[in-house]
């Protein structure tokens, strides 16, 4: 048994250091040497870059997210500060921008809380079907930490906006990105 887990190790070793793909995003877990990202700063926090690889320019990064929030069930344009359980943001993203498209894989969030609580991270597609989603937990607040959402594309589905919903506690957004290896 105990040589049946070092060849796993070893076998995903390997792949992650002959620059696999696969591999990357089980050791990279929250994505931040992804080459390829669409991003949105939330809240005035800093942007991210659109893309951080050979191709693209030095320009300033994109806002690849159009940002809205839904308060009780109406929609409206994103006024900013923390999440909270009846608040929800609605980001969709705007692939046709520059520096905003490419097959991306994963969705990060990053951002603070001052206390415990509960996120929950969805996708959809262009048609509004529901794509993947995820919930997050925590017992203590921080600073900043990264939230993510692993394998949000696939043959049949696009991600085409993201939906982070506070179930409990507060989140106080920075930014958010589709990335990918």
């Amino acid at each position: 048994m105990n040589q049946v887990r070092r060849g796993g190790g070893a076998l995903v070793a390997a792949l992650a250091l002959s620059g696999c793909t696969i591999a990357k995003p089980l050791i990279d877990r929250q994505m931040a040497e992804a080459p390829n990202a669409a991003c949105a700063a939330i809240n005035g926090h800093h942007p991210l870059p659109a893309r951080t690889d050979a191709s693209a320019s030095q320009a300033a990064p994109a806002q690849c997210f159009a940002l809205h929030e839904e308060v009780d069930g109406r929609r409206q344009k994103w006024s900013g500060g923390a999440l909270q359980p009846g608040r929800t943001l609605i980001a969709i993203h705007q692939a046709a921008a520059e520096g905003c498209k490419g097959r991306l894989t994963h969705l990060t969030v990053t951002g603070g809380s001052p206390g415990a609580g509960q996120l929950e991270l969805a996708t959809w597609d262009s048609i509004a079907r529901p794509g993947h989603s995820r919930q997050h937990r925590w017992e203590r607040g921080f600073a900043q930490r990264t939230l993510g959402l692993a394998s949000i594309d696939s043959a049949t589905m696009a991600p085409a906006g993201v939906r982070i919903r506070a179930l409990a506690g507060s989140f106080d957004p920075a930014n958010l990105c589709f990335k990918s290896y």
